[in-house]
C-alpha cells in the first residue's frame, strides 16, 4: 500500500489482481483498477499524484491514471 503525496488517498494492491484507491478520511473505496493477471505486490504514486504504478507477479508493471477516479482534485 502507498499513501498519495497529498495524504488524501491510499492505493493498495491485492491478491484479487486489482489496485484499489481508498479515501484516507472515510476509509471508503474510491476506485478499482483491473488489468493484472496475478497478485499485485508493489504500489507507488508519482510525486505529482497523477499516476499510480503497480507491480504484479504476472511480470508486469502498469501505470494508472489516478485522475480517472471520481472527485480527483489536482
Amino acid at each position: 500500500m502507498a499513501w498519495s503525496p497529498d495524504g488524501q488517498r491510499i492505493a493498495s494492491g491485492s491478491s484479487d489482481q486489482t489496485v484499489q484507491v481508498w479515501d484516507a478520511n472515510t476509509a471508503s473505496s474510491v476506485f478499482t483498477y483491473n488489468g493484472h493477471s496475478n497478485i499485485v505486490y508493489a504500489i507507488a504514486w508519482s510525486p505529482d499524484g497523477r499516476r499510480i504504478a503497480s507491480g504484479s507477479d504476472d511480470g508486469t508493471v502498469q501505470v494508472w491514471d489516478a485522475r480517472a477516479f471520481p472527485n480527483y482534485q489536482k
